[in-house]
């Protein structure tokens, strides 16, 4: 990723998530999925990665390795998110996925909290970024509200985008909590 990140990018890379996202949960192998947005990619300079990718997958590597291999062309943080069988047992951890909006608000929490629920039975940690965060009380608020009307198992940390800075409950996962503390650190 360069220096600078436009918002455009960061649609564009929404999109691809989106986008994989939508496959994956329709069922699509992940390497058939990978090779139908190479097709038709949010960006046509996502082609080249994506190819890259795909022929390190087929040569062996898992999606974490391809996806490293690529060097800065994805963003450290949304590597740290890809599950790895070291870091992430049965059971043990929840699934950790994040998302981007503009503004983390009530509302936003409240969009966040229902798509979760639907994403997985298992438990989940989301990240909700943003670069604008309404106020914590607003956020505490909103998440406590949406834990009352949900059944799921879903853990709501929003994140300001600019700087990592984060509200974590009490009850995050330790997995989420020290991935946050490295991010904050550059390690």
């Amino acid at each position: 990723m360069p220096l600078i990140v436009t918002p455009r990018q960061l649609i564009q890379r929404s999109e691809l998530y989106s986008q994989l996202a939508s496959l994956l949960g329709a069922g699509v192998a992940l390497l058939q999925a990978l090779e139908m947005i190479q097709h038709k990619p949010p960006s046509s300079s996502y082609r080249q990665p994506l190819g890259a990718i795909i022929a390190s997958i087929q040569a062996g590597a898992s999606f974490a390795e391809s996806l490293a291999s690529l060097g800065r062309w994805m963003p450290s943080f949304d590597l740290a998110l890809i599950p790895k069988s070291k870091m992430f047992g049965r059971n043990k951890n929840p699934r950790l996925l994040g998302r981007y909006v503009s503004t983390v608000d009530g509302p936003a929490v409240a969009d966040a909290m229902t798509q979760a629920g639907k994403w997985s039975p298992d438990e989940i940690c989301v990240f909700l970024l943003g670069t604008v965060l309404a106020p914590a009380s607003e956020l505490a608020g909103a998440i406590a509200d949406q834990r009352k009307k949900s059944r799921a198992k879903v853990t709501l940390i929003p994140v300001d985008a600019r700087d990592w800075g984060a509200y974590i409950p009490n009850d995050a996962p330790e997995v989420a909590k020290s991935l946050l503390t490295r991010l904050k650190r550059g390690t």
